[in-house]
């Protein structure tokens, strides 16, 4: 049977004192009695340039640009049977949306609004450039944009050189873990073939105007009801997609350690990267292909044990370092976009930190070639127990 996917559709994600909820648009408009009408402002944003100029030189030189704050419309026709629905749906949308709704929290911080916004699904991703290997699960390919176009997650199949496998874990643009081990050739060019499912943008927002309710009755049906243009305002006027991650684990077991020249590396199988090895520290390298338009800055999670951790983006040429020895068990997070470095005791292990926290982050082409960041992380006395992530979301200038 071919699965069929809806076009479209929008959810708003309202904050609650328990997280947030999630209301698709229509059901909270009112899917019976009222409609979408129509929107505005989801492609790019107005962009302001940085620009410095002397004394004698004609025009201007750009030295970077930022992103302005955007305001997206969205035009609301409701119409309801009765006095009593009227007033009823009037007062839904005042306590839904709510601007106080992000500033009145339990947590005292701000919690906007988020608007998500998903994409059609049902087209066909193809290529030749996988690499597999027999007998193991993880496989990848350059060109695959599992989560980004494919919105593949646990669950979904892939076609990989004429054998359908199930996906245990989508981690990230190029990787996949399958639910079952590779049966084949082991090949730098395997054929493979998906089904995409729909993806997802969102943005935050915090209700800047609307909700004015201007009475209209001119339907003999349905006699009560408004017309609004709701502007989201979005502070942050980047859009984003689903997480991705990539993830560093140290194998039970390992094969020969082979010199070849330029380092050392265990010959085991499906070990990604080259490792390094010296008498105080063991380091991997990995390519972590980065699909959005604009920088993103990741989240990083080590667990212990690991002893003065670092991490490095080649392309960026920097080295944020910890001066610090994580324990078993024990989990530091580096929040790149919050500028935050604490444990999951909730200690604040900032002073601890040496290196650009404010300039780390994922790169696009063509700062990094086909967008392919080369991640370093570098730990002492690190052992099974030990676990490292980066996490992010691509992040995009419209839709």
């Amino acid at each position: 049977m071919t699965k069929t996917y809806p076009l479209e559709r929008d959810e708003i994600l309202v904050p609650t004192y328990n997280g947030y909820r999630l209301y698709p648009i229509m059901m909270l408009l009112g899917m019976n009695y009222s409609s979408m009408a129509g929107r505005r402002g989801l492609g790019m944003a107005q962009v302001r340039f940085l620009t410095d100029s002397s004394p004698y030189q004609h025009g201007e030189s750009v030295q970077g640009i930022r992103w302005n704050t955007r305001q997206i419309q969205i035009l609301v026709n409701d119409q309801q049977k009765s006095l009593i629905d009227y007033w009823q749906k009037r007062d839904l949308y005042l306590d839904l949306l709510r601007p106080s709704r992000s500033t009145i929290t339990k947590d005292k911080l701000i919690k906007p609004f988020i608007y998500r916004k998903w994409l059609p699904g049902g087209k066909l991703y193809r290529g030749t450039d996988m690499i597999v290997t027999n007998g193991l699960s993880y496989v990848t390919t350059p060109t695959g944009h599992f989560i980004s176009n494919g919105g593949l997650e646990a669950g979904d199949q892939i076609t990989i050189g004429g054998v359908n496998y199930t996906i245990a874990i989508a981690a990230n643009d190029s990787e996949l873990y399958l639910a079952s081990s590779y049966a084949g050739s082991t090949s730098s060019n395997a054929s493979w073939r998906y089904l995409s499912k729909q993806v997802y943008r969102e943005i935050t927002f915090i209700l800047g105007s609307g909700l004015e309710f201007d009475e209209r009755g001119s339907d003999q049906i349905l006699p009560y009801g408004f017309q609004e243009v709701l502007r989201l305002v979005c502070h942050d006027p980047l859009w984003r997609g689903r997480e991705q991650q990539r993830i560093w684990t140290l194998p039970e077991t390992y094969g020969d350690l082979i010199f070849d020249g330029e380092g050392a590396w265990f010959g085991t199988s499906g070990i990604s990267g080259r490792w390094e090895f010296e008498t105080t520290y063991l380091s991997e390298s990995a390519e972590i292909q980065y699909t959005g338009h604009e920088v993103a800055r990741p989240i990083i999670t080590i667990r212990g044990p690991a002893h003065y951790p670092r991490i490095s983006n080649e392309q960026l040429g920097i080295t944020l370092s910890l001066e610090y020895v994580v324990s078993i068990g024990e989990e530091v997070v580096i929040d790149i976009d919050n500028l935050s470095v604490t444990t999951n005791q909730g200690n604040n292990l900032l002073p601890y930190l040496r290196g650009n926290l404010s300039g780390f982050a994922l790169v696009p082409e063509p700062a990094a070639p086909d967008g392919v960041n080369t991640i370093v992380i570098t730990m002492g006395d690190a052992d099974t127990n030990t676990y490292a992530s980066v996490k992010w979301q691509n992040v995009y200038i419209g839709i």
